[in-house]
């Protein structure tokens, strides 16, 4: 995992640090439901994979 960590930029792992926080005592189905109700999800077909670029329109307050 260590490795796959090295990939990301000092800007990445604090997001990830700060999305973790976030959620962290979430239930799974806590997490689903606040996804499912984003745009992009909402946007794309069933088994779609999301576009990054749908992603990064929506408010970065309500990403995540």
């Amino acid at each position: 995992m260590k490795q796959k960590l090295d990939c990301l930029d000092a800007e990445e792992k604090v997001l990830i640090k700060k999305i973790s926080e976030k959620w962290k005592g979430k239930r799974t189905q806590e997490i689903m439901n606040f996804t499912h109700e984003q745009l992009p999800y909402k946007l794309c077909a069933p088994d779609e994979v999301i576009p990054y670029e749908l992603i990064t329109q929506e408010d970065p307050d309500h990403v995540y």
